[in-house]
């Protein structure tokens, strides 16, 4: 709710907004227009709605079931895998016209960040990786004099290592070790994810992609400068507000 509303204050309205107005005029902008917006959807794109949130189900599903099925498949194999097969399937029963595809915003949107995953994503990996040791070390050191301060080494660890499972992976077994409460760091837990913090994660060029006002393009928040990016402030104040809660909600089921 915190984030939704910090959200909600940032920019203009696009009636508002210059440079909204400016692709406007030069037809950047995908606008429906009244009589498209009215259009009734059509059975085949229900099915295809269909389609989709059952490969969502199958997914989930092998991986809840997963120690009672015996498959040894991870779930980004799971994804792809059902994902390509969700994706036949719905050409073959919903009539998907396969040249409009790549003409779609999210495909596009898609491509963009394939793009960063492989090129920026991937280098920064690369360099982080070569010195999670180092990574280790510090946060470790920071817990030992500091272990109220757990939810700021997951924070920043975080922002480094672009995951949440690895920064959990790699803090969670210290704080344990140096006694740190169970329930702090259940409160803190929330704060691994701060993986937007810079404007290179992959979800983050995705959504940048797909939006095509350009509400986001004047300096403020074009990520000019690595960090002022749209997600930046809604995602700090809403740890923030975050960590807090998480300490309340702890205490209650601990």
């Amino acid at each position: 709710m915190v984030t939704a509303i910090i959200s909600s204050m940032q920019g203009v309205d696009l009636d508002k907004a210059p440079i909204f107005q400016k692709r406007l005029k030069e037809g950047l902008v995908s606008m429906k227009t009244k009589k498209e917006a009215e259009k009734p959807t059509t059975c085949k794109a229900k099915v295809s709605v269909a389609i989709f949130l059952l490969a969502v189900v199958f997914i989930v599903a092998l991986l809840l079931f997963k120690p009672y099925i015996g498959h040894t498949l991870g779930s980004r194999d799971i994804i792809i895998i059902s994902m390509l097969m969700a994706g036949l399937v719905m050409y073959w029963f919903c009539d998907i016209s396969l040249d409009r595809i790549k003409n779609t915003p999210i495909f596009g949107g898609g491509m963009e960040s394939l793009v960063v995953v492989l090129g920026i994503v991937w280098m920064s990996s690369t360099i982080i990786g070569a010195h999670i040791p180092e990574i280790k070390t510090q946060a470790t050191a920071l817990l030992e004099q500091y272990p109220a301060l757990l939810a700021v080494a997951f924070f920043c660890v975080s922002a480094l290592l672009f995951s949440q499972g690895a920064t959990a992976a790699l803090l969670v077994p210290v704080a344990a070790s140096l006694g740190v409460d169970v329930s702090t760091i259940l409160a803190s837990f929330v704060a691994c994810s701060a993986l937007y913090i810079t404007n290179i994660y992959p979800t983050t060029a995705f959504a940048i992609a797909c939006e095509d006002t350009g509400s986001f393009m004047d300096r403020k928040w074009n990520g000019s400068w690595v960090i002022n990016h749209p997600f930046f402030l809604p995602g700090i104040v809403g740890l923030v507000a975050a960590v807090p809660f998480g300490f309340l909600i702890s205490k209650m089921v601990l």
